[in-house]
């Protein structure tokens, strides 16, 4: 059943002088179909069904409030090329997961919330760039009804840090050349459900290394 298979037997039954046999002078394919949407029309009636359809929306149910502070840091040590930059963010919401709640009762609480904090450490002199920079975020709630059969479940992304190292040299005005370490100490990821044992996903991640030049012509 398609809307063009649909359309063309509609035609061909609504015009029995033209196909006196009914349903059993329909052919299937295009061409055929061709010919009947060129000769005829399907025009609706008194009695056919309304048109049924559904629209939904989204609707602000609950309420909360999230609240935090950042503070930023960025200072080089007078000529010498060396400095840092520094950033740490806590947040917080007054909603949070009930772990021992009802597992068959949805819940409201907020998402991806958690602290965060990254320092760099950076050299920047003579055509040399290079840093060495600490990432951290703290556990989070990913997602609220992680819904397996009837059950619901949260779904918890364990805090994780990284550390990556950039090094590039300008040897002239027009090439650079550089290389990145991404994630140098082979740090993982980790999701787990109402217990911190209740792992739902492990992941091993390697470093990765990067080498790339650029030119400007």
């Amino acid at each position: 059943m398609t809307e063009r298979n649909f359309f063309t037997m509609t035609a061909l039954l609504a015009n029995p002088d033209a196909y006196p046999n009914g349903a059993d002078d329909f052919v299937e394919g295009q061409l055929f179909a061709d010919e009947v949407f060129a000769a005829y029309d399907v025009a609706p009636e008194a009695g056919d069904p309304l048109l049924q359809f559904e629209v939904t929306q989204p609707v602000n149910n609950q309420s909360a409030r999230i609240s935090g502070y950042e503070l930023a840091w960025q200072h080089f040590f007078g000529e010498s090329g060396f400095g840092y930059q520094a950033n740490f963010t806590i947040v917080d919401g007054d909603i949070g997961y009930d772990v021992g709640a009802d597992p068959s009762l949805d819940q409201f609480a907020l998402e991806g919330l958690s602290d965060s904090a990254n320092i760099v450490f950076i050299y920047e002199k003579d055509g040399l760039s290079a840093r060495v920079a600490y990432n951290w975020r703290d556990a989070f709630l990913s997602e609220v009804n992680r819904s397996v059969s009837s059950v619901r479940n949260p779904l918890f992304v364990d805090e994780y840090e990284q550390i990556d190292i950039n090094v590039s040299y300008d040897f002239s005005e027009d090439l650079t050349v550089s290389m990145d370490i991404i994630n140098l100490t082979e740090e993982g990821q980790r999701q787990y459900g109402r217990s911190y044992n209740n792992t739902f996903f492990v992941q091993e991640l390697d470093r990765r290394f990067v080498l790339s030049a650029r030119y400007n012509f």
